[in-house]
Formats: structure tokens, sequence, C-alpha cells
């Protein structure tokens, strides 16, 4: 990744693409914005932990939708299912072989589905697409634990406007060749207006984010990566940039998604407003913050002071979610 960006030609999305790839429509009636269980009941009145949550693995229909730099990645459970771009030859989409072909397919490849189909497995003549079914409940038999309790955030905050956040790398980052990833990036209000705060998720168990002794964990120097590239020239105004395009890019959408299926929930009131044509410029939180899952029964993160090192001596913002009433973005810590 070289650049960091947030653009896709919605304004393509004509009708008449729209009618010749139904795949594409199918993808937008399986769309549920972030916050899509706000106001519904986080635990059915039954004191249900967070792990218990966690666990259940029941599949996941729905899919969340991430804007890249000049196309959109569409998730199920965390995995992605579909990366979708409009070019020369079309709307297309790249799908990694294991969900198309299930066992079949090996490797790291993709399979492109487009207008006319996808490509036969042994022969590769097209094949006509029939729908997305098969596709998604392989895509859930890849889900782990730490995916499905971001999905879970997603639901119950509705300003989480971005997913797999990747930065590009710097050269006050040696020897980082991959882009680091940030699991969730969301919108608080600040000083009366919008900005931009990062989430890196960790599950309670996780060695990377316990400490050792008086040694500081993995996700430390993680974070503070992060902090270092928001710093680096003007990177903290092309993130705000590129997330207050992100804003105007989700409403669009959802604008051609309710054409499509009329009941899909209403984008988050941040994502609105950042959207508006009158808006100001988006602020952005430079100290990425640390969300801890508790998604097993586990006392020593707390008994062992390793949430009070976090805190206190690498002086990160940290969340713990042990139950359901807490997995609001916003609130209490």
């Amino acid at each position: 990744m070289t650049d960091f960006g947030k653009k896709f030609p919605i304004h393509l999305l004509t009708p008449t693409v729209l009618k010749e790839n139904s795949w594409f429509t199918d993808l937008l009636r399986r769309w549920h914005p972030a916050g899509d269980a706000v106001n519904s009941p986080l635990d059915n009145g039954k004191g249900l932990l967070v792990r218990d949550r966690v666990r259940n693995r029941g599949e996941f229909q729905h899919l969340r939708v991430a804007f890249r730099e000049n196309y959109m990645n569409f998730y199920c459970g965390g995995q992605s299912i579909a990366k979708v771009n409009l070019g020369r030859d079309g709307l297309q989409a790249k799908i990694h072989v294991k969900y198309v072909y299930g066992f079949q397919g090996t490797g790291q490849k993709y399979v492109t589905l487009m207008s006319k189909g996808f490509p036969e497995l042994s022969t590769g003549r097209p094949i006509p697409y029939g729908g997305l079914q098969e596709w998604i409940s392989n895509a859930n038999s890849k889900i782990g634990h730490e995916k499905r309790f971001v999905d879970l955030v997603v639901a119950h905050n509705s300003d989480v406007i971005d997913l797999e956040m990747g930065l590009p790398a710097i050269s006050e980052l040696p020897g980082k060749k991959r882009a680091p990833r940030m699991d969730l990036v969301a919108l608080e209000p600040h000083e009366g207006w919008w900005r931009v705060v990062l989430w890196e998720v960790k599950r309670v168990g996780d060695g990377r984010a316990r400490c050792e002794g008086n040694e500081l964990p993995e996700v430390v120097d993680q974070l503070k990566q992060y902090t270092r590239w928001l710093m680096h020239g003007d990177n903290e105004s092309l993130v705000a940039e590129a997330y207050q395009e992100n804003c105007r890019l989700l409403v669009g959408l959802h604008e051609i998604a309710s054409g499509i299926g009329p009941n899909i929930e209403e984008l988050g009131a941040g994502i609105r407003a950042v959207a508006a044509n009158d808006a100001p410029p988006l602020l952005v939180d430079m100290d990425p913050r640390l969300l801890v899952v508790y998604d097993k029964n586990d006392k020593s993160f707390i008994e062992k002071r390793h949430l009070d090192k976090l805190r206190d001596k690498a002086g990160l913002h940290v969340k713990i979610v042990k139950s359901l009433s807490e997995v609001a973005l916003r609130g209490q810590l």
C-alpha cells in the first residue's frame, strides 16, 4: 500500500449495472450497516457474558462493508467475502477460492465474479451466478472468536466506519513491509464535532496484550506504530480527508441499497453528519485504543495487574468488555 484513500465510483452503479449484476444486489441485500442491533436487547434479560455470545457458533448471514482505494470489501464475520471494483471490464468481485469451491479450493487464489458468472474449477468455463448462500456458509467455517466479537461491537456501535484499516509503511518504521492493520475505526463526538478513533481488539488470553514482569506487551509497540504514522508528514490530514470521503461513500451506497431493500437500517448520526456537503473537516485521535474482550473466564488479566500496567505504565486507553452491556465503545472504560 503506497497511498491511504477511500474511493469508489458510486455514481457509476447505475440501474443498468445493478440489473446486469444480480450478485452485487445480493451483497447489498445482506449488508447491515454498523449499529443494526443498537435497539435490540443485548442479553434478552438473561445476563449473558460476552464470551457466551462470542462462542455462539450460529452462522452469520449478514455482511459489513468497508471502502478501500478504488474498491469496497464485503465482510462476513470478519472474513473478506468479496472485493468489489468497477473498471474497464465492468463491475466485478474477487472471492477467495475456499469460499467459492469449498474444500476443493486450495491455495490463496481468488475467483473473479462478473455479470456472466465465474469460472468452473475444472474447466474454467463460465458458470452462471446462482446465489451467495454456499459461499457465506463456507466463510462461516473460518470465523474465529475474535472476529465474532468484532462483529458484535459493530452491531452495537452505529458510527463504526471501517474494519481492518491498513496503513502504508513509512521510513520511520523500518522492516515493516506489510501495512499494519487496525481492527476497528469509529467516530465519536469531540469538542462539538466528530473525530476518528482507532481501536485494536485483543482477546483476554492473548499474550500480545499481557505483560511479562516489567516488560510491556507487543500490543503497546503496535499502537505506538500507528501514532508515529499519524504524526508523520501530513498523514493526520490524509486520514481525516479519507474518512470524510468514506462517510460520503457509505451514504451513497446506502441510498442505492435502500432502493433494493427498503428495510435496511439507518446509518449512524455521525456518519450522516460528517458526510454533509457543508460539514467541517474531521478531527483525528492520535492515540489508538485497545479493546480487551473476555471470551473466557479469566481473572488473571486484572489480578496480575496486566490492565494496570497497560493503563498506568504504557499510558494506553484500554476498554474491558466482560458483559454485553459494556460493548458500546463510548462511555465507561
